[in-house]
């Protein structure tokens, strides 16, 4: 049996009208589901929808009908929350706003009554779409994307940028035109008419222009250039210089026969940028006014030809521009995007409240209905999932549907037990968890609309949820595995396999791996720690890598070298993945740490540690009496409603902090997992260097190249700052460390001794290809064989076989390949951190060969090859591909999979149907191509009918 479900929120109106035959929540389809399954995953909602207008002069509309919405601060409170809608927002950064440099006293309490002012407004009108939560460092206004006209124009910019890389130019323009007819005018403008200036309205601004370039680069596409000239001079006129736009203008009036107004416009774009910021027009605008000077046939275009363009290069990645594969014809829009994946369900079922006469009140089922799933939102919210749908008194969350994480069980367990605790504090409620993990197949619409997902995960879930007592949370096998070492679990008696504790998010787990092939990098630390100590200068090391690299082995090593000869005292600080007083979370590693404060610290105890330490290192009365008031809260030895209110005061009485313990002794401070970290903590870690004083302190901070991608100018331009990448291990490197790894499980004589079923030679040939230089894949892949060679002990590894990309026999349309469960949702996770484009053309990648290049790739998508050049290009610089010394027939660039299980993970997240299409394409152009390659076309030919048969068969 299979359950499908859409996610969303519970926000749709319930009293509304339905299509017929649609059940009310009609995104539930169901195929031989049981009647329980009907009911549970039905969506829920109530009241009448909100619709909150930030792109114009601020409005709430209810029923579409206006609501007042207060004084000036009430009003501007709301404004900057909707700026940031589902993010916490500092309580130092709301006064800022609010007041700027000149806050009064009571400001604090002036924005607590705005506050309750806001929360009163939206619990009159009853509609649960939307509330603001206390929510460390500061307020968390918690609001449907679907409610807010600036998360609506985002998401259709997506959709339209989408449709306008495929070379949908019709399609696209009418999309981002709808995005541009949402603003009613400057963004908060009656704010703005008050004195306020806050930076993100310049952004927010930025991002309507870049909409509009958008919507004139489809515009001019489709040959339209008449239509456009009017908005772009006006646009160019009022708006600060944008060269693409002064471009895109002279573009248009050229083709509209207007080549002195279009030089004229070059002209006065040249004027301004000299008179104004000493600026020539860049490279492009230069070219393009010789190219009208000239009369450059390129630059015109007919509205059913396509733009001629020059010999390609490639580009930056923000100046991609999508080419169409057959320009005299538009594709249909953007469909959704289907693939298998690997996902947590967890379903929550509570007690409904009951009446004096044991009767259920409608209000007060209500009422506590709201509350309940309010802490649900906020809890699965926290964790990474989505909150799915309700029904009565039964809540479904899912996690790894829009976006994998690695650890989308442990995730799903975290947010579970923590509802479970928090509504232990309701009265009278007693609540029934359950969590499944399982293979699933998720359809996601563009422009982030709500998501399908099919797949027994969910009847399993609810098969499971039937087994639980009230008050108990139990899990899957397959979850227990996956989440192994982060849970404890009851062992005997009735609640054996209640989830009972989960292991503080910081005490991360660890594998303990032999130190191999890292002397260079950790040469480089050593050498900058004698800098750091002859210099009596601080410096900032920047530590990347991929996951499960070897970043935290290295710096352990670092770290317990550098105490054992007395060069330095070492902390260590950990962002935690989950967000929770993330600003805050890692500097209090660092001061317990210093402090020797542990978790079974009772208060006094952290108390008297924390003031023997502080009063140690400060000698003025005044002075120590500042850093205690201020580094309490990150103890956690003082009311979280004073702590996460004085973020900025404690990070500058951290870094006073640190400057007084290095000022007494070398010191050395670990950030680690800094791509985790919130912005505020970003921001301060960015200038930690340049704040300190002349002290022997360096500060190294350990971060996935995801961080780059957050601040691509991370570290630049500094004179102190230092960046160090962590890469694969060589091959030899790799089999020292697997050599290491089997003799330590007891492997090696299994090995040698002759077993029948093992070829040795090609084994370490393909352990040293899957493993790909990354040890903790090492680690994962020994303990897997271990589970393998030694039958009959007890499974020590989840894994799991995924259908390979590599050819496979004859009678079967897959090449089965298996792996350990964490290898699958590390390589997942970072699939999922690319866009749907990206990641199509990678799966493309895999499906044509294992060396792939921009013709035959483009041929299988459909897109232009000059836009798969531009992803194969930056799949390269993202660490997926890897470019050989090989070029194709027409000179392009071939490209090779960094790592073969990329190839087969990739692979195997397409659902049969797309599979057997896309070999089917491979074949064709395979077919009719010059390439002399009998093998892969027998290959492609026999998986593409073999594997349309398999799908035609099951479905």
């Amino acid at each position: 049996m299979s359950t499908r479900t859409s996610s969303h929120g519970t926000s749709r109106n319930r009293r509304g009208p339905h299509r017929s035959g649609q059940r009310p929540g009609g995104h539930l389809r169901t195929t031989n589901a049981t009647a329980t399954a009907n009911r549970l995953i039905q969506s829920t909602s109530w009241g009448d929808p909100m619709q909150f207008n930030v792109l114009g002069p601020l409005e709430l509309r209810v029923a579409g009908e206006p609501v007042p919405l207060g004084g000036l601060k009430q009003r501007s409170t709301l404004g900057y929350l909707l700026l940031n809608a589902n993010k916490a927002v500092a309580t130092s950064q709301l006064l800022r706003a609010l007041w700027g440099d000149r806050t009064p006293p009571t400001a604090r309490k002036m924005l607590q009554n705005a506050v309750s002012g806001l929360r009163t407004m939206l619990a009159s009108h009853g509609t649960g779409d939307a509330e603001v939560l206390t929510h460390a460092p500061g307020y968390l206004l918690r609001v449907g994307d679907d409610r807010v006209d600036l998360s609506r124009f985002h998401a259709i910019v997506e959709e339209g940028r989408t449709e306008l890389a495929s070379g949908s130019w019709n399609s696209a323009a009418r999309t981002l035109r709808r995005a541009l007819e949402l603003w009613r005018g400057p963004a908060l403008a009656d704010l703005v008419e008050t004195g306020i200036d806050w930076p993100e309205l310049t952004a927010l601004q930025n991002s309507r222009l870049a909409a509009l370039e958008d919507y004139v680069e489809a515009e001019l596409a489709a040959g339209r250039h008449h239509e456009v000239v009017a908005e772009l001079e006006t646009a160019v006129e009022t708006e600060p210089p944008r060269e693409k736009l002064c471009g895109q203008l002279m573009l248009a009036l050229y083709r509209c026969g207007r080549q002195a107004d279009a030089l004229s416009v070059y002209r006065r774009t040249r004027t301004r940028l000299i008179s104004e910021f000493g600026l020539d027009p860049g490279h492009q605008l230069q070219q393009l006014e010789r190219a009208i000077l000239n009369q450059d046939p390129s630059l015109t275009r007919g509205p059913a030809g396509p733009v001629r363009s020059a010999p390609h290069v490639p580009r930056p990645r923000e100046e991609i521009t999508a080419l169409p594969a057959r320009p005299s014809a538009e594709r249909p829009p953007a469909p959704p995007i289907t693939e298998r994946k690997w996902v947590s369900a967890l379903l929550v079922q509570t007690e409904p409240t009951r009446t004096a006469s044991g009767g259920h009140d409608p209000e007060d089922v209500d009422q506590t209905f709201r509350q309940l799933t309010s802490i649900l939102r906020e809890e699965v919210s926290r964790f990474g999932g989505t909150l799915h749908s309700a029904f009565g008194a039964v809540w479904l969350a899912a996690f790894g549907v829009r976006r994998t994480y690695e650890d989308d069980a442990e995730r799903a367990i975290r947010a579970g037990f923590a509802i479970r605790r928090r509504l232990e504090s309701q009265p009278g409620v007693a609540a029934r968890v359950a969590v499944a993990t399982g293979e699933a197949l998720v359809t996601n619409p563009p422009g982030g609309a709500q998501a399908e997902v099919s797949g027994d995960v969910l009847e399993s879930c609810m098969r499971l949820l039937g087994s639980v007592r009230p008050g108990e949370m139990r899990v899957c096998d397959t979850t227990r595995l996956a989440s192994r070492g982060a849970v404890t679990y009851a062992d005997s008696g009735p609640s054996a396999g209640d989830v009972i504790a989960v292991r503080p998010e910081h005490e991360a787990a660890t594998i303990s791996l032999p130190f191999v092939a890292r002397e260079r990098e950790q040469a480089t630390l050593d050498r900058l720690l004698d800098d750091v100590r002859e210099r009596r200068s601080p410096q900032l090391v920047t530590l990347l890598g991929e996951p499960g690299i070897g970043k935290s082995r290295l710096i352990n090593e670092f770290r317990l070298a550098a105490e054992a000869s007395g060069r330095a005292r070492c902390l260590v600080g950990r962002t935690p993945r989950f967000g929770w007083n993330a600003p805050l979370t890692a500097l209090a590693d660092v001061v317990k740490s210093y402090c020797g404060i542990s978790p079974g610290d009772s208060t006094a105890t952290a108390v008297r540690k924390l003031s023997h330490h502080v009063q140690q290192l400060s000698d003025d009365a005044e002075t120590t009496e500042w850093l205690l008031t201020h580094l309490r809260p990150l103890a956690g030895l003082q009311d979280d409603s004073r702590g996460p209110d004085e973020v900025g005061e404690a990070f500058e009485a951290w870094r006073r902090f640190l400057e007084e313990m290095a000022a007494r002794e070398p010191l050395v401070v670990v950030l680690e997992d800094l791509q985790s970290a919130d912005e505020t903590l970003l921001n301060f870690a960015a200038d930690l260097d340049e704040r300190l004083g002349p002290v022997p302190l360096l500060v190294i901070a350990t971060a996935r190249p995801e961080l780059l991608r957050r601040r691509p100018s991370w570290g630049c331009g500094k004179r102190d700052v230092t960046t160090l990448t962590v890469g694969p291990l060589s091959r030899d490197a790799t089999w020292r460390l697997l050599e290491s790894l089997l003799a330590r499980h007891g492997l090696c004589h299994r090995l040698t001794s002759g077993a029948p079923h093992i070829d040795e030679s090609r084994l370490r040939r393909e352990l040293i290809d899957r493993v790909g230089g990354n040890p903790l894949f090492a680690a994962e892949h020994v303990r897997m064989l271990r589970n393998e060679l030694l039958p009959g002990r007890e499974l020590a590894i989840p894994s799991l076989a995924i259908s390979g990309a590599a050819p496979s026999p004859s009678t079967s349309p897959d090449c089965p390949v298996r792996l350990p469960q964490s290898v699958y949702n590390i390589i997942a996770a970072r699939l999922d951190t690319l866009s749907r484009t990206e990641k199509s053309v990678l799966q493309n990648a895999a499906v044509f060969d294992r060396v792939g290049w921009a013709e035959p790739i483009a041929a299988i998508s459909g897109l232009g090859r000059g836009e798969v050049t531009d992803h194969l290009h930056y799949l390269e610089q993202r660490g997926f591909l890897a470019r050989t010394r090989e070029r194709s027939r027409q000179g392009e660039v071939k490209y090779e999979f960094r790592h073969s299980l990329v190839r087969d993970v990739a692979y195997s997240q397409l659902p049969r149907p797309d599979r057997a299409e896309k070999h089917q394409r491979c074949a064709a152009w395979l077919d009719g191509s010059a390439t002399e390659n009998a093998e892969l076309l027998e290959h492609h030919s026999q998986r593409g009918e073999l594997t349309f048969r398999t799908s035609s068969t099951r479905d």
